[in-house]
């Protein structure tokens, strides 16, 4: 059995769920800078350095995902319940 206090125990507990919650948090971030959303690079100015991050509203493109995600569903289940054969024809 553990001889720490219990409110030592719990202190613990809190800071790691925290510490996950920043380690999900940075993961996020990271993908973002991946895909291109946010940039940073650090900057250094009279002598102190820092971080400079700007992003993008990506709602748009992420709507417009969603949309043809939805699209290509509804075709793929139009094409797979069909009884007959189904083309398309560009005119």
């Amino acid at each position: 059995m553990s001889t720490m206090p219990p409110a030592t125990r719990m202190d613990l507990v809190a800071e790691n769920a925290e510490l996950r919650v920043r380690l999900a948090e940075a993961e996020d971030m990271l993908h973002a800078i991946r895909r291109g959303e946010i940039e940073a690079r650090q900057e250094v100015s009279d002598g102190s350095a820092g971080l400079l991050a700007t992003s993008r509203d990506i709602s748009d493109r992420k709507r417009a995902e969603e949309e043809l995600r939805r699209s290509e569903q509804l075709h793929r289940i139009a094409f797979d319940l069909a009884p007959a054969g189904i083309v398309y024809v560009a005119l």
